[in-house]
């Protein structure tokens, strides 16, 4: 019989004692229990095995070590070391199915050599399997560790599903494809097609490069200088196709010197990279003549002007930067370069919609420009083109592109036809179908397809044993054949049809191609396997047992072809968020359980999300109760924190009825005393505010209704939230915690935590696999859609790792000493964490007064945080070591003390003395704790007198990231004092009064069991007085100035506990009920004595648009070295980055779209490796949840082809003004003050700048001839003839009135500058006077922050302080002007709103489009940026005070309409409703919106691990418009019977306004508050208490509003169906939506709607700046609805079913954006309206202008019947009728015909009275003083020209 130890007890005793045990286990007398070990330290486990004979193996060790009790951690831990005894190297297992298999089989199965549990002994090998399976089993056991459910059945439910992997699916294996070879380098010479010195090149190691087929293709197609584009998958080698064409053309040519190349990247990370990628390859020649630069933006000066200098062969740059080269005078060489040859267009798939059009004119601009663009006009003579416009060379500039696969429906020709036509409109010239270079798959397998007797046999056989797997005998197995054509391809059986005139090559002859499978799992390739091998498929029971087989056998096979670099794969693993287990109301025995989040099931039976009570796991459905109508209906159960909207409505829990549960008559007395109060009458009841607490009987029937009859439903409890009491094991909460902190759902983990874990335990995992050399690809790349997620995610990680590594250093010291006192404590701790100076100090001294200044910061530094994290509440996902039971706190000698009478009667008091010891154990330990807690302790460093020191000494020495934080020094929790009686100590914080929790818990019987009644209050106060002076007497506290415990009796104790007891202060039950103790968390309590001892090294990072350049560049490289264990990345780093050795990506979020996902998980396994792609679902996204579904459809999905519109006004007016300002010449330079004059009223333009803009009319002419050249090939022509507005006098138009636009477009800026200039003035004005005594000093601070604000102000907009990224600021010129919309913006946010985030280094401003800054950068909205919070705290007040910013407006909620004049009136002079609240009472006439201005925050604190999403305030917006004056139109859409469907209204350039009136949950007050003064928002929250500001200060009910100008349609639908009336409204918007973007190929982005009036109206939008154009064709297009119906029916998959599209389907309706509608979307509800579209017509209503035409023709000159005739010619075409007729316009003296105001654009109709010279003279100044002194557009119409063809132009306004 052997000796039962456990080892749990074992470790704290005595070396001694330890060794006698060993001696027992050595003679194997003794069995070792090993539960709850999750690892020992090297120094115990040496001690353990002393006495063990060396010579043991698995099997000896396995006779001492009880298997059953070996956690994962110590099995692993135990092979590791026994291995190293025996001098053999560590293997790594394999357990795919993770199934509970016993540590025993693990160890015997090593022991005899299993190798079916396939032994991989290789060093620096990463089995991706078994890896996957570790990483899901941390997250598993992460998981279960907070699952506490009582209710067996639904116990045993979830572990079901979690067993079939319900949140964690089998992943996906993705085969990397075989290109099919091509020529090498040497070939390719030898052949003529590459120079000779290419070889030296494009060789690694002496080895010439064997290039891919489509490589090769590439570079022959060039040769024959035809343009091309590439379009492949990623890794592909894309680069290769024009790096190479472009060095071989600079070898042939090598007296080039200018720029021969110009490549344009989307991204500067990706410019970043190309670079280095480039570089390598000229490193290859030592003194190559080839130059290559990059030209961002960023550089510093220096480099730009030597490259603007010297330039470069090969330029690479971004759009932007091509745009502003081709627009200053001074970067002309490198643009205008008559020896550019090349343009390279990468990532072309990434230019969508506008800013692809854009970008599709800025590339016909650059042909042009350096004479590359013999596409003219037909009304251009060539003969008078100059030098400028058109310099002809012998060959074309030659445009390649290189794209991901745009996968369309179709042939390959199709295909190819696709990117063709989307290639050819953006580059402006014709690409070739045959041009486009596709992927070409081969099989790397060359083996014939194995029959069935083959594979089965081989299978069999089994694999060869492990010396004899390589890679030839991979190739020649039959199983490695059938896995690439299962796994990886798939032959398109059809061949291509070839013409005669086809220039397809022989390859392409080939019957065969191969494209990509849909990638599967391992279990469903098995099954096929099984299916196919097995004898009698029909036999379920012979196919299943060859299934277990064949799936060991395929990751066998899987293992080996990676390893000889045979089969290259990806892992695609998709994990759920846990979401909640959903239940129907019915008995425990019948309810229905899922964890599909749905609303109903069969027979019409509600399901409702359960939740866990934490203490005992009791279940309770979340539910809204409304009383009226008697109906209990379910919440969702992500808004256990979120208030009801309605007031009718009840939210609370139900939980089932059960005998013993809740007793009316019994139970309600167990309840609390401060619930109730005692009446003579009555007796004991209820107080009002805890009346509605106490459970309520009810009967509840499945479908949520309640009934009286007791024989129907299920008899239920209900209580309201805040949850109170749990009616099972009757723990009581106060009202303060939120919901979170006492009920669970099925997983307390959020998206933070999840992804924090699963970088952490990849890459502690990566880093047990990598070692040496290979260490720095110990890393994670996680993804998220944005800027701020990624912010928040980064601070997340690092203070979890802070937090853990710290407690797992103290937990190390308590480990090798047991016990630790005080005066240890911080030394044995710093120890055990290892780290140096280095890793702290700011300044590293090794000698001296500095190397102890810096230890003894961080000593005290960490004493701090020692005892800070001890009074930590409970931090649900990481609670600390006392929490988890590795650590008690022990006061020494307290037992003895407790247990001597002679104190107690030193120190008497008759309940102390009756009391039993343990009684007075437990009383003191209740006292001391709570003090140490309270942080109530004599440490003389926690001294309040010490606090400024310590954060002196901290901040001077210590660095990020153990510094403390800004915000954290405000808040330093220091050392308190205790007191019995506040009225005598008031600066004692922690009170032991009777009220106080010690004194509540001291006072009741549950301290004393010989009392029944609580302690008066005198015998409360007498008994706490002689407690203290007892325990003080016995050295325990310390009453000086106050009661503190005495820091040196602490012990800490090392303890390994599966259960802690309760602190009775805080931990209340039912009167009667008994504390529980509460289990650890089995997780965490593991984590800290493994992972968190080695995480210490790892840092996080945010990798965003917001980061500066330098600091992302630098992260970048940190991340290449592995010196950053995770960067948390927004998209910037999804195209193209090639980080070779990264083998895993995190994806936070599932991505918006399939291109999105596949750029993202292709930045894994870049060099051929294994790679596992994770992807995080959460359970609040509807998005997320559809593709965890449907993982193939976003793992295999297409690239959408770009959709392009040419024929934007906006976009062709913004590159024309460009094309202007290059021919003017003039440089805007680097500020705006340095083209305006300041030092003259007004700031107009200066004189020199004036003059140098004004064209000649031969330069004119150039300009125009220019303009015309640019846009003339066929691609741009289609487009711009389909547009009305579109003509060459709309060109010259626009061309000639150009000066006038951009002086105009100035005004902003002027604006903002005279407010910050007379804000100064005023500022200093009032410092001034508090110098002499007249004002007083709290305006004076007023004033000098105001002085702060406006030099900031005046500084940003003259760019001082900007240093080197000058381009970078928002008032630097040229973006200045792109922004107002004046130069092209390439759909970057107009005028964007800007928030000021105060850094360390000076500040930043970051900007948001206006809608987005709405919410983001609304009061008290938290903004996340470089691992801090922010909060919204100010706006800039105005110089001429708040008010006069204020705008008055009323809204229609009927129609959504808003009226800013005329505010008398009653009605909506849209739809004639009168003015009312809506439903939710927003107010339809507010006072005081103020437009949103640049926003002030303040730093609040660092982010830390308790945060799991974004804290983000919920903000009432409305959406509101307004039509132009004279630009709307009407219009009835009718069915084929004349019935009408659809009332449409156009607007053209309409306004929309969004209003924030404020705070959703904030129901009693209405918009924000707001102090003019200061410009603080009024909130709790910062620190503003508007009760103590004046009225006249303080202004209430603030409401902020953006708008925007845009083109928009209104529809009215006419026939909807009043049952289902929401959900029909909102599928008719989101089909609309599509089926519009589908017709008129805009991008999703382009177009916008919204629900308006109660879902009365639909509101759609063209949401890129300038429009696309498309909503006013709905109404001049009489058939236009019969497309949008015929596409709707196509895509909602009327025409072609799809039985798997129930409702609705992210392949028709559902989308990313608008997945907070899923729930409404139903597609069959629209079929018989769409049925009915397709026969409709549109016929528009008649325009009421009639009236405005009979006032205009009566102003008109009376002597001129010219006049009349051109006003009746716009009147006809339909034209906006001028505003007014012969008007003067005073500061010109002038008065021109006709005027359109708004446009500030004048007509002068010249008849024969203005022939006369003297008359031309007089008009010629008149209208030159009128367009350049008033700043107006002339057009002057002669009545002897072709007048008619001028006046097209008003057809653009």
């Amino acid at each position: 019989m052997k000796i039962p130890v456990k080892l749990q007890e074992l470790i704290p005793q005595s070396e001694a004692a330890i060794l006698l045990i060993s001696t027992l286990m050595g003679q194997k007398l003794a069995l070792v229990d090993c539960t709850n070990i999750a690892e020992l330290t090297p120094e115990q486990l040496n001690l353990i095995f002393t006495h063990i004979p060396p010579e043991w193996d698995y099997p000896e060790i396995t006779e001492i070590f009880n298997p059953d009790t070996l956690t994962q951690t110590f099995t692993n831990q135990l092979i590791a070391y026994i291995d190293h005894r025996l001098g053999r190297t560590p293997p790594t297992f394999f357990n795919y199915e993770l199934r509970s298999r016993s540590v025993s089989d693990s160890l015997r199965g090593v022991a005899i050599g299993n190798i079916t549990n396939y032994e991989l002994r290789i060093t620096n090998y990463l089995d991706i399997f078994n890896f996957r399976n570790q990483i899901i089993g941390d997250y598993r056991r992460y998981i279960e560790s907070f699952l506490k459910i009582r209710d067996h059945k639904v116990r045993e439910f979830v572990n079901q599903e979690l067993e079939k992997g319900q949140l964690w699916t089998n992943p996906l294996v993705q085969l990397n494809p075989k290109y099919r070879p091509g020529a090498t380098v040497t070939e390719l010479v030898n052949s003529g097609i590459l120079h000779p010195e290419c070889a030296q090149y494009f060789s690694k190691n002496g080895k010439p490069f064997h290039f891919h087929y489509h490589q090769q293709q590439a570079f022959e197609t060039a040769e024959k200088q035809e343009p091309y584009v590439l379009t492949t998958g990623t890794g592909s080698g894309k680069s290769m196709t024009y790096v190479v064409p472009i060095f071989n053309d600079l070898l042939r040519h090598p007296e080039i010197q200018g720029v021969r190349a110009i490549l344009v990247y989307p991204m500067n990370a990706l410019i970043n990279s190309q670079e280095e990628e480039i570089k390598k390859f000229l490193n290859n020649v030592p003194n190559t003549h080839i130059r290559v630069a990059k030209y961002t933006g960023q550089e510093s000066l220096n480099t730009k002007t030597e490259i603007q200098n010297n330039p470069p062969h090969i330029l690479l740059t971004n759009y932007v930067m091509l745009e502003l080269m081709l627009s200053r005078t001074h970067e002309e060489k490198l643009v205008a370069s008559p020896e550019l040859k090349f343009l390279v267009l990468d990532e072309l798939h990434t230019y969508r919609g506008r800013q692809g059009a854009d970008v599709a004119i800025l590339i016909r601009k650059l042909r042009q420009r350096c004479g590359k663009n013999s596409q003219l006009g037909n009304n251009i003579s060539a003969g008078n083109i100059t030098n400028y416009e058109l310099r002809i060379t012998n060959y074309e500039l030659l445009c390649i592109g290189t794209s991901a696969t745009m996968s369309t429906e179709g042939t390959r020709t199709e295909r190819r036809q696709v990117v063709a036509d989307v290639a050819s409109k953006l580059f402006g010239v014709e690409i070739k179908p045959h041009n486009v270079i596709d992927e070409t798959l081969e099989r790397s397998i060359k083996l014939t397809e194995p029959t069935i007797k083959e594979l089965r046999e081989s299978i069999e056989k089994g694999l060869p044993p492990e010396t004899e797997q390589t890679l030839e005998n991979f190739q020649n197995h039959p199983l490695s054949s059938w896995i690439e054509m299962t796994f990886g391809l798939a032959e398109e059986k059809t061949p291509e049809p070839i013409t005669e005139n086809s220039s397809i090559t022989n390859y392409e002859l080939r019957t065969t191609n191969y494209t990509r499978r849909t990638p599967i799992s391992l279990e469903s390739g098995a099954e096929i396997l099984a299916s196919s091998c097995t004898l009698t498929p029909e036999d379920e029971n012979a196919v299943k047992q060859n299934y277990e087989q064949y799936l060991n056998v395929l990751k066998q096979m899987f293992l080996w072809g990676s390893k000889v670099k045979g089969l290259a794969f990806r892992l695609h693993q998709f994990i759920s968020q846990g979401g909640s287990v959903y239940a129907t109301i019915e008995t425990p025995e019948k309810r229905f359980l899922t964890l599909e989040g749905q609303y109903t099931t069969t027979e019409n039976r509600l399901l409702y999300p359960l939740v866990f009570c934490r203490e005992c796991g009791h279940d309770y459905y979340v539910v809204n109760y409304n009383n009226d109508k008697q109906i209990v209906f379910p919440q969702l159960p992500t808004a256990l924190d979120m208030s009801p909207e309605y007031a009718d409505i009840q939210a609370g829990y139900i939980t089932l009825d059960e005998p013993g549960l809740w007793d009316v008559y019994k139970d309600e007395e167990r309840l609390p005393d401060s619930w109730f109060t005692e009446t003579k009458k009555k007796g004991r009841v209820p107080k009002k505010d805890f009346a509605k607490f106490i459970p309520q009987k009810l009967q509840i029937l499945p479908n949520g209704k309640i009934t009286t009859s007791l024989l129907q439903g299920t008899t239920c409890w209900f209580v309201p939230r805040p949850f109170r009491v749990c009616l099972n094991c009757g723990v009581v909460h106060d009202g303060n915690k939120n919901e979170f902190t006492k009920l669970s759902r099925l997983s307390s983990e959020g998206r933070s935590t999840a992804t924090t874990l699963l970088c952490l335990s990849t890459v502690s995992r990566l880093k047990q696999v990598f070692t040496g050399e290979k260490a720095q690809a110990a890393k994670i790349l996680s993804f998220t859609d944005n800027r701020q997620d990624a912010s928040l995610q980064a601070g997340h990680f690092n203070d979890f790792v802070q937090t853990s590594f710290l407690r797992a250093a103290l937990l190390g010291a308590l480990q090798n000493k047991g016990q630790l006192t005080h005066r240890e404590l911080v030394s044995e701790v710093i120890k055990q964490m290892g780290i140096t100076q280095k890793d702290y100090a700011k300044e590293v001294a090794e000698f001296g007064r500095g190397k102890t200044r810096n230890e003894k910061a961080f000593q005290d530094l960490i004493e701090y945080r020692l005892y800070e994290d001890l009074r930590r509440g409970w931090r649900i996902v990481q609670p600390n070591l006392e929490q988890c039971g590795l650590l008690v706190i022990e006061y020494d000698g307290l037992e003895e003390i407790c247990t001597d009478k002679a104190i107690w009667n030193k120190h008497r008091h008759p309940v102390l003395l009756q009391a039993t010891p343990q009684e007075r154990l437990t009383a003191a330990l209740a006292l001391l704790n709570h003090l140490r807690r309270e942080l109530a302790i004599d440490a003389k460093l926690l001294q309040p007198d010490n606090k400024d020191s310590l954060i002196r000494d901290v901040f001077q020495a210590i660095k990020e990231p153990w510094v403390f934080d800004e915000s954290e020094k405000l808040n330093l929790n220091f050392a308190q004092f205790a007191t019995i009686d506040s009225s005598t100590n008031k600066q004692a914080k922690v009170k032991l009064t009777t009220r106080s929790k010690i004194g509540r818990f001291l006072r009741s019987p549950k301290a004393w069991t010989l009392r029944s009644e609580l302690l008066t209050e005198t015998e409360y106060n007498t008994l706490i007085n002689t407690f203290i002076a007892a325990l003080a007497d016995a050295g325990f506290l310390t009453t000086k100035n106050g009661i503190q415990l005495q820091i040196n009796s602490l012990v800490w104790k090392f303890t390994i506990l599966t259960e802690i007891p309760p602190d009775p202060l805080s931990s209340k039950r039912l009167q009667g009920q008994e504390d529980a103790k509460i289990p650890v968390n089995k997780f965490f309590q593991e984590f800290y004595q493994s992972n968190a001892q080695k995480i210490q090294t790892m840092e996080g990072r945010e990798h965003t648009g917001q980061v500066k350049t330098k600091a992302r560049q630098e992260r970048e490289e940190r991340f290449r070295k592995g010196e950053l264990a995770s960067l948390f990345c927004s998209p910037t780093m999804e195209l193209g980055i090639d980080i070779s050795d990264l083998s895993v990506v995190h994806l936070r979020n599932v991505p918006p779209s399939p291109a999105n996902y596949a750029q993202r998980s292709g930045r894994a396994g870049r060099s051929g490796q294994e790679a596992l792609v994770i992807t995080y679902a959460a359970i609040g996204s509807g998005h997320d949840q559809y593709f965890f579904k449907r993982q193939e459809q976003m793992v295999a999905g297409a690239v959408a082809p770009p959709k392009l519109e040419l024929a934007n006004q906006d976009l062709v007016q913004s590159h024309v003004y460009s094309i202007w300002l290059a021919h003017t010449g003039v440089y805007l330079d680097d500020s705006m003050n340095k083209i305006l004059d300041l030092d003259v009223d007004g700031y107009p333009l200066k004189d020199s700048i004036r003059q140098q803009l004004i064209l000649s009319p031969v330069k004119l002419a150039e300009c125009l001839q220019a303009t015309q050249s640019i846009l003339a090939d066929a691609f741009c022509q289609t487009d711009l003839q389909k547009a009305s507005w579109y003509s060459v006098n709309w060109l010259q138009f626009t061309i000639e009135n150009a000066l006038n636009t951009l002086n105009r477009k100035c005004d902003r800026w002027r604006e903002l500058y005279r407010e910050a200039v007379i804000q100064l003035d005023k500022a200093r004005n009032i410092i001034d006077r508090h110098a002499r005594g007249y004002v007083t000093q709290e305006e004076n601070d007023i004033a000098k922050a105001q002085e702060r604000e406006a030099l900031r102000q005046r500084s940003l907009l003259v760019g001082l302080n900007q240093g080197k990224s000058n381009s970078e600021f928002e008032f630097y010129p040229y973006r200045y002007f792109a922004a107002e919309g004046f130069l092209p913006g390439f759909n970057f946010p107009r005028l964007p709103v800007r928030a000021y985030i105060p850094t360390n280094d000076g500040g930043e401003f970051i900007s948001r489009p206006r809608v987005v800054a709405l919410r983001e950068f609304a009061p008290s909205n938290i903004i996340y940026y470089e691992g801090s919070k922010f909060m919204v705290s100010k706006t800039k007040i105005p110089v001429g005070g708040i008010d006069s910013q204020y705008q008055r407006v009323k809204c229609c909620f009927n129609c959504g309409y808003f009226h800013t004049d005329n505010l008398s009136r009653d009605t909506c002079e849209n739809c004639g409703t009168k003015f009312k609240p809506d439903a939710y009472q927003n107010l339809s006439e507010l006072s005081r919106v103020l437009s949103m201005d640049t926003a002030l925050t303040r730093r609040r604190e660092r982010i830390t691990c308790d945060e799991e999403e974004r804290l983000k305030y919920g903000y009432n917006i409305t959406t509101h418009f307004r039509y132009a004056a004279q630009k709307q139109e009407s219009a009835t859409v009718l069915a084929a019977d004349h019935t009408p469907l659809f009332k449409l209204t156009y607007g053209s350039t309409a306004t929309l306004w969004r209003i924030n009136r404020g705070l959703k949950k904030n129901t009693e007050e209405r918009g924000f508050k707001l102090d003019i003064k200061t410009g603080l928002w009024g909130d709790l929250k910062t620190n503003l208490s508007p009760t103590n500001l004046p009225a006249e200060t303080l202004h209430t009910e603030v409401n902020l509003m953006v708008d925007d100008t845009c083109n928009i349609l209104v529809i009215e639908p006419l026939i909807v169906p009043q049952d289902n009336k929401e959900a029909f409204i909102a599928t008719l918007q989101y089909i609309l939506e599509t089926a519009i973007q589908a017709v008129y190929k805009l991008e999703p982005d382009e177009l916008d709607s919204e629900r308006l009036g109660e879902g009365k109206y639909l509101l759609f939008w063209e949401a890129s700046e300038g429009g696309a154009g498309v909503l006013s064709q709905l109404l001049q297009q009489p058939k236009a609805f019969q497309k949008i119906a015929n596409a709707a029916l196509d895509f909602c998959h009327f025409q072609t079913p799809k039985d798997s599209c129930v409702q609705a389907c992210y392949e028709c309706l559902l989308s990313y954006r608008n997945q907070f509608d899923h729930p409404l979307i139903n597609r069959h509800l629209i079929k018989p309206l769409l049925d009915d579209l397709q026969a409709s017509t549109v016929e528009i209503s008649g325009v009421f202008r009639d009236e405005k035409y009979q006032e205009l023709f009566t102003q008109t000159d009376a002597n001129s019947d010219f006049e009349r005739e051109v006003l009746q010619e716009i009147y006809q075409r339909g034209y906006k009728l001028p505003d007014t007729a012969q008007e003067l316009i005073p500061e010109a003296n002038c008065k021109p015909d006709f005027i359109y105001k708004d446009e500030k654009t004048a007509i002068f109709c010249d008849g024969s009275v203005h022939n006369s010279p003297e008359q031309k003279k007089q008009d010629q100044i008149e209208r030159d003083n009128l367009r350049y002194n008033a700043g107006y557009q002339i057009l002057t119409l002669r009545y002897d020209e072709n007048w008619r063809e001028k006046l097209e132009v008003l057809g653009s306004l």
